[in-house]
């Protein structure tokens, strides 16, 4: 079965009937991965705050947009099971015109049709399982981090906040720090959906291969291509799965590396709050106002500290706000991978996407990112993964030899 080849009509239906059933099931595997990126890739505005907020409209289109282009993959691979069954039934019954075979098929239901299973037909097994267990939600452990940071001098932050009614560091993070780690856990839901789909476009060139030496002709040879183009698409979801994963576990790494160097800053700074030593020679953390200085003085030089932190961190936000950006230039690549290359030159949209793939080799160069860099970047595979179920034809047309 392939494009281009000569082949005279040979089929067996029970070759049939069991490869139908394995794509059924290949259907329900889809469908598992899809549920899960729909209820777990959209964006929780009390999420994406600080530097976040520059991903969360990227984010929700990319959620809304992967549904629109994975949805139809799962009654694409059901209807062609039921196709594929149907086909047993059509050439046991020798029946050119459907009649007689179309008495095991019930139409209509969630799937548009429903095909028993054909008698004695080859068992191809059960597919390869696929992980679709749903990454839990998780909350930065923000006082985890202040202690790791600032150690006991972030105890002062709670005295300054009761004494001048406002946090320091809850100041000083407020620009930059939304909860990263859901950006982390959106992005396994994608590593883990695309997977899932690559594992289900594997499972389908399985049975393109095992059910090549069984049927020929011009049915045959259409179902070969299609299997094949489907299994490319899908291969590009799961491509697409993993490098959106990374860029998203990027893009959290940035922020919580930007919000530790802005509580060490901070930590220097309340240093002038704080007596490390009583009488004994014991380190405590005692606040105490600057001498001389009452609690409006105290609330001035914390707004001048908070002030001077802003001042020092702007450069070096501009390092994170570059690659948080670079990956929202990938995400909306990814969204619409067709209309985003429209007539641009490749080297165009290489050029655009340079930094994304930098920002990813430089945290982590491996083989499997190389594969999945040009797979993305053959935009071919998703504008031909077919997103209709594979049809054998009507009347003579499958029992026609390929031309």
């Amino acid at each position: 079965m392939g494009k281009g080849v000569s082949e005279k009509l040979k089929v067996e239906p029970a070759q049939l009937g069991g490869a139908g059933e394995y794509v059924l099931r290949l259907g329900d595997n889809a469908r598992s991965a899809v549920e899960l990126a729909s209820a777990h890739t959209k964006a929780d505005s009390g999420d994406f705050k600080g530097l976040m907020a520059l991903l969360r409209g990227p984010v929700d289109s990319l959620a809304s947009a992967t549904q629109r282009r994975q949805r139809p993959v799962v009654d694409a691979l059901v209807g062609t099971g039921n196709e594929l069954k149907q086909n047993a039934w059509d050439y046991q019954s020798q029946d050119r015109s459907n009649a007689v075979s179309l008495g095991h098929t019930t139409f209509g239901g969630p799937t548009g049709m429903a095909v028993e299973s054909f008698p004695g037909s080859e068992s191809y097994g059960a597919p390869t399982p696929v992980d679709v267990a749903a990454p839990p939600h998780s909350d930065v452990d923000f006082r985890g981090l202040i202690d790791e940071t600032m150690g006991f001098v972030g105890e002062v932050d709670g005295k300054i906040q009761s004494l001048i009614g406002w946090s320091p560091v809850q100041s000083a993070l407020e620009p930059i720090a939304g909860n990263w780690a859901a950006l982390r856990t959106i992005g396994q839901t994608y590593g883990k959906a695309g997977t899932a789909l690559g594992t289900v476009g594997d499972g389908l060139s399985d049975v393109r291969g095992r059910l090549d030496p069984h049927w020929d002709g011009r049915a045959a040879v259409a179902f070969g291509d299609y299997a094949t183009d489907l299994a490319r698409g899908l291969e590009w979801e799961a491509a697409t799965g993993r490098l959106v994963q990374q860029g998203l576990e990027l893009a959290a790494d940035k922020i919580e590396e930007a919000v530790k160097r802005v509580l060490v800053l901070l930590k220097d700074s309340l240093a002038k709050f704080v007596d490390f030593h009583d009488v004994s020679g014991t380190i405590h953390t005692v606040l105490k106002l600057i001498p001389g200085l009452g609690t409006k003085k105290t609330i001035e030089q914390v707004t001048l500290i908070i002030q001077d932190i802003y001042k020092t961190v702007d450069f070096m936000l501009t390092d994170v706000k570059r690659a948080v950006e670079s990956v929202e230039e990938f995400l909306r690549f990814v969204e619409d991978p067709v209309g985003y290359v429209g007539d641009k030159s490749s080297s165009a949209v290489d050029e655009k996407l340079a930094p994304f793939k930098k920002n990813i080799d430089d945290a982590r160069q491996s083989a499997q990112n190389t594969r999945d860099f040009l797979t993305v970047a053959d935009v071919d595979s998703s504008r031909d993964m077919p997103h209709q179920r594979y049809e054998a034809g009507f009347g003579n047309d499958p029992w026609e030899d390929a031309p």
